[in-house]
């Protein structure tokens, strides 16, 4: 299979390469030019494509051709305050429209992974009880809003577009 990794470099994406680069698919992680992490790809039979995730022409011309996408590439939480808040929200909200467009473009045969997070919930106000999918989303931050408009995002796209997904929420 050709698997297309957004956030290549992350510490997701990164392993993922590395789990699905030895079990033989020909994969292809994304990641931007002068990226400090790039040596977490060194002596993986990995493809690199270099690109701003926010460019949705690249990224289209990317998933070109692939069989599925995981979506990894986020800015995380944290980081909102190290740039300004607009461009933290691009390449979160935009960044998951600009895979979601490509894999349209691409036809409704591209399986999408996409990675969000339990930042969607209120983990402080919620019961001590482990969280459940039907638990109603109520992001305490900008990036778990993020997470939540990604979330519907994708829904929308795959319900227009009939396109495969799976939606993930790692703690």
């Amino acid at each position: 299979m050709k698997i297309i990794i957004t956030g290549g470099t992350g510490r997701l994406g990164a392993n993922l390469a590395q789990s699905l680069a030895r079990q033989g698919h020909n994969i292809v992680a994304t990641l931007l030019k002068g990226d400090k992490q790039e040596r977490k790809l060194d002596g993986l039979k990995v493809e690199k494509a270099y690109l701003d995730i926010t460019d949705t022409d690249a990224v289209i011309a990317v998933v070109k051709g692939a069989d599925a996408v995981v979506h990894c590439a986020a800015v995380m939480e944290g980081m909102e305050e190290k740039m300004p808040r607009s461009r933290f929200f691009d390449i979160n909200v935009k960044g998951a429209f600009s895979v979601l467009e490509g894999i349209r473009e691409n036809g409704a045969n591209t399986q999408l992974v996409c990675m969000s997070s339990t930042s969607v919930y209120d983990v402080f106000s919620a019961p001590r009880t482990p969280i459940v999918e039907e638990q109603p989303r109520r992001p305490l931050t900008l990036y778990g809003m993020n997470k939540v408009l990604v979330e519907e995002q994708v829904r929308q796209f795959s319900w227009e577009h009939d396109i495969p997904h799976t939606i993930i929420r790692p703690n």
